[in-house]
């Protein structure tokens, strides 16, 4: 079914969700997984956007993570806007599915879905997972 999953995470609790949902879908269907990271700037004075901050949180969440040795894992830390990059990412990568967490904000369509995630949905050209 899928053979290359990626999956965006902004690192909230709700990303770290959908980074533990497509980890579960990788395993369960032996396919390639991408984790996907979007920094607004790679001058951002959050630490959080520092690439080497990016890697050690994923490492300290992959400990969290099911563990399955046939499953290849990849990281990609993008700069711009979040939806655009996701979606490039999901086209670079050759993705069969994207995995987004919701978020509510503004609006009805963004408090459902949340900006990002509602921009993906709307956009996307395969299939995508929302996890709530």
């Amino acid at each position: 079914m899928y053979k290359h999953i990626l999956a965006a995470t902004d690192f909230s609790d709700l990303g770290d969700r959908a980074l533990q949902k497509a980890s579960e879908l990788a395993i369960r269907l032996d396919a390639k997984l991408t984790f996907v990271h979007v920094m607004v700037s790679e001058e951002s004075a959050s630490p959080m956007y520092a690439q080497h901050e990016v890697r050690a949180h994923v490492k300290r969440l992959g400990e969290r993570l099911p563990q399955h040795k046939d499953v290849q894992v990849e990281l990609e830390v993008r700069v711009g806007d979040a939806p655009t990059e996701i979606l490039a990412a999901a086209e670079a990568h050759d993705a069969d599915l994207i995995v987004i967490a919701t978020r509510g904000e503004r609006g009805f369509a963004e408090w459902l879905l949340g900006s990002t995630a509602e921009r993906v949905v709307r956009n996307a050209r395969r299939d995508v997972l929302i996890v709530t």
